[in-house]
């Protein structure tokens, strides 16, 4: 007993429960008899920060944190040490997949949707979680280690802004105000599900209202029903929940039967369209209640934030853009409703003399330039114009005057606090008749975000154009001796000397090619959230070792000198191995590429109580502050020359943080400027438990190449690649048939039976997916080995190929070394007896 309490002695709500929880029914019994590896895992659950839960045993025990206890509501504490399924049966169909995934030893992620009964409420969440696998002190799969990060104000911040850019379109494209606001409540209705939207506009009685502009849920009757009256009472439901409206203040009704402000007139809800939850929305102008944006549900319901602050904007908006619009109509209609227009429009407007002088203006003009009204009377145009819009401003103010042609500008004014406000001006003369001089009328819509917006497209199509650039040079450049190689091959001249240092050159171009491939594929992956860490305890040790060894040739054409500090005990981390080895030659590549001949690199590895630092350090051309700032930016490289000597498409550095970040870590970058080097610093979480001896695997032994010839069949649409590829294995002593078409390919099974079958996926007449398919079905063709050879190689085109039957998945260019291989290993398995060739 005195085990288990030490294992639950922590402070937390969760720990307690523990202490105190009757085991007798848990499958491992009393936690003094668990496993070490069950009690690791628990006192690593009970000691995060982040809410995580276990899931152990046959039947999946629930075991979870503080954290993760807050994230459940009411299924707390209940949920502590019950099967899993017993808890979250209405999950089963979101996440059974990737727990059974996990149980099978492989990690995965889900984003799911559940809806939780907490802060008394029933709501939806949304949460990201890690399905890990955990094993048991046998190294069998035991259970599954869970972490969920709550996402629900991401998803919900993300919705809302996809709603508020589809409203703006839909403004955009109406320029009537009933059009506006009858899509406005019909989008609204939409995204919320609730049963019924419309706007109840006060009637000039104050008394009043009549439904406008009402959208219905589909199979819900209107609001009036088949009353057939106009108008309704205000005071008919409820004279407090219309005080209040009046008073500006939004009302949210959960049950109308219950709410002190609705509860005596209920029945006015029930009997006008079956109301029980209602949520209204005051618009009071000049002091006075003009409309009401009204949502019904026909059942108890609690309105959420969310549903009050998506109505709340939605109704902003939209009696600004109805306001915007009628002063626009009213502008086309008649230059006389000047005045209205200036009391009621949302946009911003401003009157002047022919001179610029600002004589009247309204609340949003003064709210836009950050000046009151006082401010801006008498004050000239040019005084808060941006001086870079000054020189065409005047001229165009002087053609308006002579021609009375009105025209619209983009142009900017400066706040007093030195800010920017974009603007489009539609500028207008308005001449009110004779004996009265004429004024300019200006009226201003924002238009900021919309140019910041601009800007972001500019420099994103900028970096777009520099990086096709960059990538067709850096496609040239192995492409040139590629081509020339091919020729001088085709050609027939050469001896077998020549044809071997020439096919050297072609591979290793291919093979620079093929590396640039794959770094514009690793970044996209890695942007895109789908890379997944191959994580095991490593030593940075052995993985500085490795890039060194890696970067080598580099250095020491460069004649560099590459100094190494390693401390003196290992320095463990819990990472993937080929990950950050790939983080530090990406950052050793840099430092010999961007230092003169002759210089000095040094590679630093320190430890901490808690992290691992790693310092890579030059003394090559620096970097200017600016870059700097962007050295970790896709496509950010130094200023550029035409030779483009350096090479690189400017994707290693963001590659190297984003790797860095997966492992938890941080990179930063320093320079003391120009000329005087530079220094990348990576930080990796330390791993304090150190590797059990014999934990880390050896290199695998390749399979041996002499056995037994294969029958093979190549089936590729690309005739030079087949042919090639067909080349390349009769040279290693197998059999082999070519065929380019899926139909032809099924006739040649039929009649060679192939022991392996090398397919590409892009085939014209059938996909090579589809053949692997129906060759399985063929007779004899039940135990041959499928080969992927494509170039389609992202996840879910493995997960294709592996459902169609194929056996192994390789990328074009092929691995040939590991191809032969895998055909030395399958020669091994099919025919045991077969004696070697010599």
């Amino acid at each position: 007993m005195s085990a288990s309490l030490d294992l639950f002695s922590g402070d937390g709500e969760v720990a307690a429960l523990l202490r105190t929880h009757d085991w007798s029914a848990f499958p491992e019994g009393v936690p003094s008899r668990w496993p070490a590896s069950l009690k690791t895992l628990v006192a690593l659950v009970l000691d995060s920060t982040l809410p995580m839960r276990l899931t152990w045993g046959s039947d999946l025990r629930l075991l979870y944190n503080d954290a993760y206890a807050g994230l459940i509501g009411r299924k707390h504490p209940d949920a502590l040490g019950r099967p899993y399924w017993d808890v979250w049966p209405e999950l089963q169909s979101q996440l059974g997949q990737a727990m059974d995934q996990a149980l099978a030893g492989s990690a995965s992620f889900a984003d799911v949707a559940i809806r939780l009964r907490r802060h008394e409420h029933e709501e939806r969440a949304w949460f990201s979680i890690s399905f890990s696998p955990v094993r048991d002190d046998n190294g069998g799969i035991a259970g599954v280690l869970t972490t969920a990060v709550e996402i629900t104000g991401q998803v919900l911040l993300e919705r809302r802004q996809a709603f508020n850019l589809k409203f703006a379109d839909v403004v955009r494209s109406r320029e009537e105000p009933a059009a506006i606001a009858s899509a406005a409540t019909a989008m609204l209705g939409t995204e919320l599900g609730v049963a019924r939207v419309f706007y109840a506009e006060v009637a000039e009685d104050d008394a009043s209202f009549g439904v406008g502009h009402e959208w219905t849920r589909p199979g819900v009757k209107p609001a009036i029903g088949d009353a057939g009256v106009e108008l309704l009472r205000l005071d008919d439901f409820g004279p407090e929940l219309i005080a209040a409206l009046r008073a500006g203040i939004v009302c949210a009704t959960d049950d109308v039967r219950t709410d002190p402000r609705t509860a005596a007139h209920a029945e006015a809800f029930i009997e006008t369209g079956g109301v029980y939850a209602n949520l209204a929305i005051p618009y009071v102008k000049s002091g006075r209640l003009v409309a009401i944006l009204t949502l019904h549900r026909l059942e108890p319901y609690h309105w959420t934030e969310t549903d009050i602050q998506l109505s709340q904007e939605m109704a902003e908006r939209t009696w600004s853009a109805v306001e915007s619009a009628r002063a626009q109509t009213a502008l086309r209609i008649s230059e006389a409703h000047l005045t209205a227009l200036f009391a009621q429009s949302a946009a911003a407007i401003a009157e002047t003399d022919l001179e610029g002088r600002i004589i009247h203006v309204n609340d949003r003009y003064c709210e836009l330039l950050g000046r009151d009204r006082a401010q801006l009377l008498g004050m000239g145009m040019h005084d808060f114009t941006h001086p870079d819009d000054l020189v065409w401003n005047a001229p165009m103010l002087d053609a308006l005057v002579a021609s009375g042609r009105p025209f619209e500008v983009e142009k900017r004014y400066v706040r007093p606090d030195g800010s920017v406000v974009w603007g489009k001006v539609i500028v207008s003369l308005i001449r009110p008749g004779p004996g009265v001089p004429p004024t300019v009328l200006a009226v201003f819509v924002d238009i900021t975000e919309r140019k910041r917006y601009e800007e972001k497209l500019r420099e994103a199509d900028r970096l777009k154009d520099e990086f096709l650039a960059m990538l067709a040079h850096e496609l040239r450049n192995p492409l040139a001796p590629i081509s020339a190689a091919a020729e001088l091959i085709a050609g027939g001249a050469l001896d077998a000397g020549r044809v071997s240092q020439t096919s050297e050159v072609i591979v290793r171009q291919a093979r620079h090619m093929t590396d640039l491939m794959e770094d514009l594929l690793d970044v996209s992956r890695v942007t895109r959230g789908l890379v997944v860490l191959d994580s095991a305890p490593v030593d940075i040790g052995t993985i500085a070792a490795d890039a060194v060894e890696q970067v080598r040739p580099l250095v020491e054409t460069r004649g560099h000198r590459l100094a190494v500090g390693l401390p003196p005990e290992a320095a463990w981390v819990s990472g993937d191995a080929k990950r950050l080895v790939q983080v530090l030659v990406n950052l050793l590549g840099n430092a010999a590429k961007f230092t003169p001949n002759g210089g000095r690199i040094a590679l630093d590895v320190q430890t901490a109580d808690d992290r691992v630092v790693l310092t890579v350090r030059d003394n090559g051309i620096g970097m200017l502050p600016e870059l700097q700032e962007r050295a970790f930016e896709l496509f950010a490289q130094a200023e550029r020359t035409a030779d483009r000597s350096q090479g690189g498409l400017g994707i290693g550095l963001a590659l190297v943080k984003s790797l860095v970040q997966l492992h938890g870590g941080t990179v930063r970058a320093a320079s003391d400027g120009p000329g005087r080097g530079a220094v990348f610093t990576v930080t990796l979480p330390r791993l304090v438990r150190e590797l059990a001896p014999g934990q880390a695997g050896g290199p695998a032994v390749p399979a041996s190449s002499d056995c037994r010839p294969l029958r093979i069949l190549v089936v590729d649409d690309n005739v030079d690649a087949a042919q090639v590829l067909a080349l390349l294995l009769e040279m290693n002593g197998h059999e082999v048939a070519v065929e380019y078409t899926s139909g032809a390919a099924l006739a040649r099974a039929v009649e060679l039976r192939p022991d392996v079958c090398l397919l590409d996926i892009g085939l014209p007449d059938m996909d090579g997916n589809a053949l692997a398919a129906q060759l399985r079905t063929l007779p004899g063709m039940a135990d041959a080995i499928l080969v992927a050879v494509t170039g389609y190689g992202q996840p879910h085109d493995l997960c294709n190929s592996r459902a169609a039957g194929f056996d192994h998945h390789f990328v074009k260019p092929v691995d040939t070394q590991r191809l032969l291989e895998l055909l030395a290993g399958a020669a091994e398995r099919r025919y045991p007896n077969a004696a070697r060739r010599l």
